[in-house]
């Protein structure tokens, strides 16, 4: 089992000035180290404990014209099997400022958005998440948002390779000097694009059909309260074929339910958040059926904060493939941002 994730304290960009170049000035540079210690007692009852660099990004965007930007991400995981390279990468066009619509086309995330308050990734995003090169159309208007993706991808049906899979979003954010929320739903067509799915399923040259989902999503914040909430599911069943739970079609879901409380301890602004989240159907995924979390984050200086969580998972139950036993993760984690 591996726990692990990001967390941090919102920072400004440092701006590359320059009189004499004007492109120059629409450069803003930004990044973030995180580096995390843990402590895991696994299903089996056997303990491991290492130190790594959890996160270091390196973000650079470049506000060129008016009316035109690029992105550019470049993300090292010190757990994860890929080597560093440029997460997100993507030019903008458009200005909400003037017109509600934008367009953008590049290496991107696409269906939903999985933030958290905990140090680990919530079980949503384990599910769902999903990076592509996409070409995405857009709109924001007095708190109204959506866009649609469409990309070609790196799971196939049958001969043909072409673009025949998208993204869509819609949503409603709004903001007062007292709360905020933000409540969207989206939809992909293929599941099996999401990075955990793809590394699952048994032939990604070669699935059998599409399997589309959707999630519905929301914050609320109110003074020092705030509440969040996600759920994902698949909408139909993978074939036996490409994913199965415990002999028959699987159809994962999964769910995060956050609660947090910000105060101030020893003068430091502090974040105390409570979590529930789980699974179904999503065993061949390496995921738990239920995890429980409490996380503890304070900002001990300017742009620093030290975090501290335990996490609480359930496998699922032997009749149903898994081990039926429980496993806890300890992370204390200190983290940069610039």
């Amino acid at each position: 089992m591996t726990l692990v994730g990001i967390v941090g304290i919102t920072t400004s960009q440092q701006s590359l000035a320059n009189d004499e170049n004007p492109l120059i000035k629409g450069i803003t540079l930004s990044g973030a180290i995180e580096v995390q210690a843990n402590h895991v007692t696994d299903y089996e009852d056997i303990k491991t404990s290492d130190i790594q660099v959890a996160t270091a990004e390196i973000v650079i965007d470049a506000q060129v014209h008016e009316w035109a930007k690029a992105h550019l991400l470049f993300l090292f995981e010190e757990d994860a099997t890929d080597p560093p390279e440029f997460d997100e990468a993507y030019i903008t066009l458009g200005n909400t400022n003037i017109s509600p619509f934008y367009f953008s086309i590049g290496r991107m995330y696409l269906f939903g958005e999985y933030d958290t308050m905990m140090v680990s990734d919530p079980l949503t995003l384990e599910l769902g998440e999903t990076r592509e090169t996409a070409a995405q159309i857009g709109f924001i208007s007095n708190g109204l948002y959506g866009s649609l993706a469409v990309f070609n991808g790196d799971t196939k049906k049958g001969a043909d390779d072409t673009i025949e899979n998208f993204t869509a979003t819609l949503g409603f954010s709004n903001e007062t000097d007292s709360m905020n929320y933000d409540f969207a739903v989206d939809y992909t067509s293929n599941l099996a694009e999401s990075g955990s799915v793809m590394d699952t399923v048994s032939n990604t040259e070669d699935l059998v059909d599409y399997v589309s989902a959707v999630t519905l999503r929301g914050n609320y914040n109110f003074g020092p309260f705030s509440i969040a909430g996600q759920y994902l599911t698949a909408i139909d069943k993978f074939d036996l074929a490409d994913l199965t739970f415990n002999g028959q079609e699987a159809q994962p879901k999964a769910w995060a339910i956050e609660g947090g409380y910000q105060f101030e301890m020893m003068g430091k602004e502090s974040t105390f958040a409570l979590g529930y989240q789980g699974t179904e159907e999503a065993l061949a995924l390496a995921l738990p059926k239920e995890r429980y979390l409490a996380t503890l984050s304070t900002e001990i200086m300017k742009n620093t904060s030290l975090s501290l969580e335990w996490a609480h998972d359930t496998d699922y139950d032997i009749e149903e493939g898994g081990t039926g036993n429980n496993a806890d993760a300890i992370t204390f984690q200190v983290a940069i941002e610039f």
